[in-house]
Parts: C-alpha cells; sequence; structure tokens
C-alpha cells in the first residue's frame, strides 16, 4: 500500500514524488507491516527526471542542511550520476508480475 503526492517544481522539469507506505511485499512473497502507528511508516521523496508508459527514472535528492522537508526536495544533486549511480531507481513496466515473482520464489 502506497500514497503518492505528486507535485512538480521548476527545476529543469523535474517533477517530484513524495511516497509513503504501510507495507511492503518482497519477491518471496512475504508481506512487511509498518504497522498503524504514523511513525512508523516508511517515506521517501523521489525527483522524476524521465517517465514514459515502460520506464521511470528517478533520483533521490541530496540531503538538506534545514529542518524543513520539502528544502531538500527542491534541491537537485550537481551530478544525478555521482557514486556511480548510486542515488538512481530505474522502474521497468512488467506486464507478467506474478509470473516473473514466481520464478524467482524458491520452493
Amino acid at each position: 500500500n502506497n500514497n503518492n503526492n505528486n507535485s512538480s517544481n521548476d527545476n529543469n522539469n523535474v517533477s517530484t514524488w513524495k511516497i509513503t507506505w504501510e507495507s511492503i511485499i518482497d519477491g518471496t512473497g512475504k508481506e512487511y507491516n509498518s504497522s498503524d502507528d504514523k511513525k512508523n511508516q516508511q517515506l521517501v521523496d523521489l525527483q522524476i527526471y524521465f517517465g514514459d508508459l515502460n520506464a521511470i527514472v528517478a533520483v533521490v535528492p541530496p540531503p538538506s542542511d534545514s529542518d524543513n522537508d520539502n528544502d531538500s526536495m527542491m534541491l537537485l544533486r550537481d551530478d544525478p550520476l555521482e557514486a556511480n549511480g548510486a542515488h538512481v531507481l530505474l522502474f521497468i513496466r512488467e506486464d507478467d508480475l506474478d509470473g516473473k515473482l514466481d520464478a524467482l520464489r524458491v520452493i
């Protein structure tokens, strides 16, 4: 379960997403819950550099010196590929996700 608050900013046509999740299912089918307590919910900020029907390229924004969470969303990395691309996430469309996950499961 996730909530996505998509907002756009004017930083070189980079959109920003704030994603919160309460539970996640790993590749083996095991579900992890963060409980109903909001302080245990997971939050990640992402800057979307490219997106189409088949792929999304996102970058984790640099940390901010400010206590204001929105400040980090406005900062762009000087080089999104710094640290050998450690801050880049690539999401690729998979039409048969259940089939792919079943193939990876240990029986």
